[in-house]
């Protein structure tokens, strides 16, 4: 054994003394700031998910929201049917604050998991929780090579008109971020996509909140998808797309297989509302999010500003 070990030590040694580093240290990306206890606190998995067979889908909700009111009634409930794990990160506020404050807890959440489950995970979004994954992957570079799928659904990774027409005036940090042309998105998506993942939008063209629909919740270098490629007509709008059994379809195939989903592999169920195991009762849970969301982006409930926020140090150019 000592033997074995000390031509390893000369080794390291000799590297060492050369200037060339014997292991490369991960680069964590920006500090986080929030408090580690609240951040651990919003991560919530199923018990499966410690040291779990397969790779975990970590949820990540929309505006005004909490997870419970997103996700318990369609997603938590449809995932399970896979046999895969699932979390939910809590966003800080219901995800009404500065998109770069708010996402150090999707951050952690991402680290979190993929420590607890020991293997790669996939994230899952909708509305504002897409731009929180490519915010995440785009500026922490540790990220990326845990994260196996990203899934977006209705997601405004290019803004939307109704930002724009919101911030006429002054206006709420996250009006200012959503608007098409904002500092923040165009920063977002300057550069192409974080290599490691494989990414899979799902957008319907009936949406009424992401504007223009479904240009807005594209990705280059993304399998980008409407309902109406595969059910025309179907009608979906951005709320929906939360229960929608199309929607669900092309992001089951990109969670159970390598790589995005693939059009040929899935077969609509036109006739099909709902994903597996929808419980629309829980609908109603999801009712406090239209008001939290309305408050949060008229600036009832958070306050408003002459312009948008100073990007943070770590993403100016």
């Amino acid at each position: 054994m000592v033997a074995r070990t000390i031509p390893a030590i000369f080794a390291a040694l000799a590297l060492t003394l050369s200037g060339v580093p014997a292991m490369a240290a991960e680069d964590p990306g920006p500090p986080l700031t929030a408090p580690e206890a609240a951040m651990d606190a919003a991560v919530t998995c199923t018990a499966d998910a410690k040291d779990a067979r397969v790779n975990p889908v970590l949820l990540v909700h929309g505006t005004g929201a909490t997870p419970q009111e997103y996700w318990s009634w369609n997603y938590e409930r449809a995932l399970p049917t896979l046999g895969v794990p699932v979390c939910t990160v809590a966003l800080p506020e219901r995800a009404l604050i500065s998109v770069p404050v708010a996402n150090e807890y999707l951050v952690h959440a991402i680290r979190r998991v993929h420590d607890l489950s020991g293997r790669k995970v996939s994230l899952l979004g909708h509305s504002q929780g897409g731009t929180h994954i490519l915010w995440s992957l785009r500026f922490w570079p540790d990220l990326p090579g845990k994260v196996d799928d990203v899934v977006a659904l209705s997601s405004d990774f290019h803004g939307t008109v109704i930002g724009n027409l919101v911030c006429a005036g002054p206006c709420t940090a996250i009006s200012w971020q959503a608007r098409i042309g904002s500092n923040l998105l165009t920063r977002m998506n300057r550069d192409p996509l974080p290599v490691g993942p494989s990414y899979t939008t799902v957008q319907t063209v009936f949406d009424e909140i992401v504007t223009p629909a479904p240009q807005a919740g594209r990705l280059d270098g993304a399998a980008n998808f409407t309902v109406q490629d595969f059910c025309p007509g179907r009608l979906a709008d951005h709320v929906t797309m939360l229960a929608d059994d199309v929607a669900w379809l092309v992001a089951a195939d990109a969670l159970t297989h390598d790589g995005p989903a693939v059009e040929s592999r899935i077969k609509a169920r036109c006739w099909k509302p709902f994903l597996p195991n929808v419980n629309l009762l829980g609908l109603a849970n999801a009712v406090p999010t239209v008001g939290s969301a309305l408050g949060g982006i008229l600036g009832l409930t958070q306050p408003k500003l002459p312009a948008e926020p100073e990007l943070p140090d770590y993403a100016r150019p």
